[in-house]
């Protein structure tokens, strides 16, 4: 089962520049589902796209 520790190495997100101090929103669409998460912080993100992938994965598993 992945943490948001194990994934927040794998979000690349860029640092912000002088002009650009943050960011509105990130999205996170799922290649196994398609599923899209929308979020407005990066431990949001990394916390939707942990629970996400744990749920996509359990779904997956079942229909084996």
């Amino acid at each position: 089962m992945a943490t948001p520790d194990d994934l927040r190495p794998l979000i690349a997100l860029s640092p912000p520049t002088a002009e650009q101090q943050g960011w509105d929103t990130a999205e996170y669409t799922c290649a196994r589902c398609w599923t899209t998460v929308t979020a407005t912080t990066e431990d949001e993100l990394v916390r939707l796209v942990a629970e996400h992938r744990n749920t996509c994965g359990q779904q997956q598993a079942s229909t084996r």
